[in-house]
């Protein structure tokens, strides 16, 4: 049988147990709180009404620009606020009060394509007062979600029928519909252009053998002779006029004449 001083050790060490798991409990809520300035912090409450809450829930972060400054304490319907009838009520720091206005936008964004919806507070075009508690702010028009699957889902029905255009117009050119379809389809076009292939090329060969005058005219040195020999003689003749030789050099130099 443990004596009176066992059992009182033993009760002295749960109590001590159950205090440090108390001091831990605390400190993780002090942490999990501390995105909105801490659990004792004074909070500040903000509003806002979208036209669809996009999948976001209560407890969801409530950033600026990126950076994390509360949460969402309630996301409820209210129909008297058509056609934005979705007010989320949102608490946040009033240490980042400062950074706020009363015309700073509020949106609701997603971590990703499958991630969960948060709030983003934009301020980098707000220039008015900072925002008294239970403010209103203005929503943004930033997409949803839905507004990027409804996106995805009209590029895709683009896509199809781009798709539905370019069977159309593969099933016509192999069915010989139209110049394109004859053209790739009429063996015997084929053997035509096959052939003028061949005489172009029986053509070019002759040419360059120096066959027919355009043969001559390309491989016959004698014209290009000829061609040099008169182009010599006219030079001479404008030699002999310029210095005022022969008759019409001295109509053109001699001034007795005028």
């Amino acid at each position: 049988m443990p004596s009176r001083k066992e059992i009182q050790w033993s009760q002295l060490r749960v109590g001590a147990l159950v205090l440090a798991a108390t001091a831990v409990l605390i400190g993780l809520i002090f942490l999990m709180s501390g995105s909105s300035g801490g659990l004792f912090a004074s909070k500040l409450v903000l509003r806002c009404y979208f036209w669809n809450a996009a999948g976001l829930k209560n407890g969801a972060p409530v950033t600026l620009e990126g950076v994390t400054i509360g949460n969402v304490i309630r996301v409820r319907v209210v129909p008297d606020r058509n056609p934005t009838p979705v007010e989320v009520t949102m608490r946040v720091g009033r240490e980042v009060v400062q950074d706020l206005h009363v015309d700073s936008t509020a949106s609701i964004a997603q971590a990703g394509v499958l991630g969960d919806s948060y709030i983003d507070i934009d301020s980098t075009r707000a220039s008015g007062p900072p925002p008294a508690n239970n403010a209103e702010l203005t929503p943004a028009g930033s997409p949803t979600i839905q507004d990027v699957i409804r996106t995805s889902s009209l590029s895709i029905d683009e896509v199809h029928t781009l798709t539905m255009k370019i069977e159309t117009l593969v099933d016509t050119l192999n069915s010989k519909k139209g110049t394109a379809g004859e053209l790739i389809n009429d063996p015997a076009l084929g053997k035509k252009i096959n052939q003028i292939a061949t005489d172009l090329q029986t053509i070019t060969g002759a040419i360059s053998e120096g066959k027919g005058s355009i043969g001559k005219l390309v491989s016959d040195d004698t014209l290009y002779t000829r061609a040099n020999s008169a182009i010599e003689k006219l030079d001479k003749i404008g030699t002999d006029l310029n210095e005022g030789k022969g008759s019409a050099g001295k109509f053109l130099k001699d001034d007795t004449l005028l």
